[in-house]
């Protein structure tokens, strides 16, 4: 989809669902304008299949961004897909405001008229107050509704400790393994570390982790320009912290982080 196309479809939307989706990072960057801007554009390629599921009460909004997908020669199933994949770390109603039983009724009363046999939803978060609202609305329209666990991620409280009190808190056996490292890492050449934020740096930074990603282990990105458009947006809006190992002046290793409302997440 192009940026054109994309923005031919957001200008349709009302005020308030433009205001809602701009609502969105404050949740997570997983629900930000930014972020679907980026997948739509680098990922969704059909324009036609989009469909923005929005209501509005006046004080709270709900906005869900979904895919209606035809699959089975025969069967011809009809799907309603979440805008989301392998990259989305997080999905579900993107929110403004309190959200309550009629909002979530209404977000949901279009589906009743796509004649939809199957609506599939992935990481969606069970502890966001839309979650059980997304339920009951659905049920209340006579669908089956049943979620089952998809992945898991690890989390570690920081607790206003310093680096040096959360690395005296390591097992002394993966302690000594990072100190031997550290010691070692110098002898295979000139090595210099570098974190890059924002700035003109930036598409240094695309260019030499595309380098190192291409050169690693792990499979082609099948969306090449999918992560250059995330590492441009989240260093404008300030959430980019992205480490660069250099020896004898080559990218060696990378590491992408998202830092957000508090939390900082290991992305790639």
């Amino acid at each position: 989809m192009s940026n054109g196309r994309l923005s031919s479809i957001l200008s349709g939307l009302s005020a308030n669902t433009l205001a809602t989706l701009d609502a969105g990072s404050l949740q997570s960057i997983f629900h930000s304008r930014e972020w679907y801007e980026n997948y739509l554009t680098t990922v969704q390629a059909e324009v036609s299949c989009l469909h923005f599921l929005a209501a509005d009460n006046g004080i709270s909004g709900a906005v869900l961004p979904t895919l209606l997908s035809q699959t089975g020669r025969r069967s011809h199933i009809r799907k309603l897909l979440g805008v989301q994949n392998y990259y989305s770390c997080l999905f579900g109603p993107i929110l403004r405001g309190t959200p309550d039983k009629a909002l979530f009724a209404q977000l949901f009363q279009p589906v009743a008229s796509m004649r939809l046999d199957m609506i599939e939803l992935h990481a969606l978060d069970h502890d966001c107050p839309g979650f059980p609202l997304m339920i009951q609305a659905l049920r209340h329209q006579g669908w089956w509704v049943d979620s089952l666990p998809g992945f898991g991620d690890w989390q570690l409280e920081v607790a206003g400790r310093s680096y040096a009190e959360y690395f005296g808190s390591l097992p002394s056996r993966l302690r000594n393994t990072i100190k031997r490292k550290a010691l070692a890492l110098p002898k295979t050449g000139n090595v210099h570390l570098e974190i890059i934020r924002d700035g003109p740096n930036v598409e240094r930074l695309i260019k030499d982790y595309t380098r190192v990603y291409n050169a690693s282990w792990k499979n082609p990105e099948p969306y090449p320009e999918f992560m250059p458009g995330l590492i441009r947006i989240c260093a404008q809006r300030g959430w980019l912290r992205a480490a660069i190992a250099y020896v004898n002046g080559q990218p060696a290793a990378a590491q992408i982080w998202i830092v957000h409302q508090q939390q900082a997440l290991i992305y790639k």
